[in-house]
This record gives structure tokens, C-alpha cells and sequence, in this order.
């Protein structure tokens, strides 16, 4: 039997906005740079839910490198960063965002293999959400300081585009285009189907229903 990790989730008690959540740590859970999500679990006496994870022995990377920094070579040091920077590209290739990145939820597992985890505020860019506000989305998070856009930049940009849409004001704008056809997509979208969830085989509990509304659903 596999050890794992019991997290609770603060303020979870919003079933609808955990669960979501939950599917969109599972996507990541056949790449091997990030913590596998098995399950989930609600205590008794608490309103929180709590997420079952893969264990990671040696802890997070901060502990880990207390305790063994004089140890390491560089090329241990760099495989490390290796890792984290392939794990966060394929987080964007698949348009999620990791919003709480940082050497507190870089766990380190057997054999000194890192791993992503603590996706609680992960969140998905919107695919409804216009390709030219993604582009500048994405110029704003750049690690390069000078690819970012200046305040000037985006107050003359984000002015443009909210005038382009004053009644139709620029019908020909490009913001204007691509608004029109997500809204004309967005009418053909079929229901999203219910969330379908596989037990664990290396599991053992005693299982019980949770009640989740409707609206999760949808």
C-alpha cells in the first residue's frame, strides 16, 4: 500500500468551485512533473474538503534544499529547475496558470524527483475569452520585465478596444470580430457532460455519498 497526503482546503465548503478545481488538477495527472490527484475525502466534522494526493517524501523544495543544498551538484540543482520549467510549459500548453508557484509547492518525491503540486489556485484561461486579450494576458505574466506592457500601453490598448465596442462603434476592429464570432459559438455549445470519477485501485476507504448540487453539473 502507497502512502499519500491528506490536504485540506480551506474555505472549500463552495462544492460547485472545489470540484472544478479538482477536474483541473486531474487533466495533469498522466504527466509525471506534477503531483497526481487521487481522490477526494470530507471529514465529519468539518465543512472543508480535502484532496488525497500522491506523498512526496522528501517534502517541498524548501525543506528539501535546507536540508541538502551543501549536498547537491549542479546538475541536481539544474535537473530540478529542468523540471519545474517543463512542468509550467505544459501547465500553459494546456491553458492553466499556476498562481501560487513558488519553492513551498515544489515537492520532492523518491529519487530526488520534483514535482508541481498545490494547484489550489490554479484557474483556466477562458477559451471564450478573445485571442487578442490572451496575447496581452500572457505579455503581462512574462518573466522578461521589458516584454511586459507599460501602464501607458495597456490603458491606450484596453481604451481602443472598449471604444471599438461602444454601439458598434468599429464594426471592422479586430476585437470587435472576434467577439462577435465567440458569441456566435457560444450559441452552438452543447451542455458540459457530469464529471465521471474513477476509484483508485490502491485505495481503501469506507466510502460515502456527497450530495453535490446540480449546478456543479452545468
Amino acid at each position: 500500500m502507497n502512502d499519500v497526503c491528506l490536504k485540506s482546503i480551506e474555505n472549500s465548503g463552495d462544492p460547485i468551485k472545489f470540484l472544478r478545481e479538482i477536474k483541473t488538477q486531474q487533466r495533469l495527472n498522466n504527466n509525471n512533473f506534477f503531483i497526481k490527484v487521487l481522490g477526494i475525502t470530507k471529514p465529519s466534522n468539518s465543512l472543508n474538503y480535502m484532496v488525497v494526493t500522491q506523498l512526496a517524501g522528501e517534502g517541498s523544495l524548501r525543506e528539501y534544499l535546507d536540508r541538502k543544498y551543501s549536498e547537491l551538484s549542479w546538475r541536481d540543482k539544474l535537473n530540478i529547475l529542468w523540471r519545474i520549467s517543463y512542468g509550467l510549459k505544459f501547465i500553459h500548453s494546456r491553458k492553466l496558470i499556476h498562481k501560487g508557484l513558488h519553492s513551498g509547492n515544489v515537492l520532492i518525491g523518491g529519487g530526488d524527483i520534483s514535482y508541481i503540486g498545490d494547484f489550489g489556485l490554479s484557474e483556466r484561461i477562458n477559451y471564450g475569452t478573445p485571442s487578442l486579450i490572451l496575447d496581452l494576458m500572457k505579455r503581462c505574466w512574462s518573466a522578461e520585465p521589458r516584454d511586459r506592457p507599460t501602464a501607458l500601453e495597456l490603458f491606450n490598448t484596453l481604451h481602443e478596444w472598449w471604444m471599438c465596442l461602444d454601439e458598434g462603434y468599429n464594426e471592422s476592429h479586430e476585437m470587435f470580430k472576434q467577439i462577435r464570432e465567440i458569441e456566435e459559438s457560444n450559441k452552438d455549445l452543447n451542455k458540459s457532460k457530469p464529471l465521471k470519477y474513477v476509484t483508485h485501485p490502491q485505495a481503501i476507504y469506507i466510502s460515502r455519498f456527497f450530495d453535490f448540487p446540480s449546478a456543479f453539473h452545468r
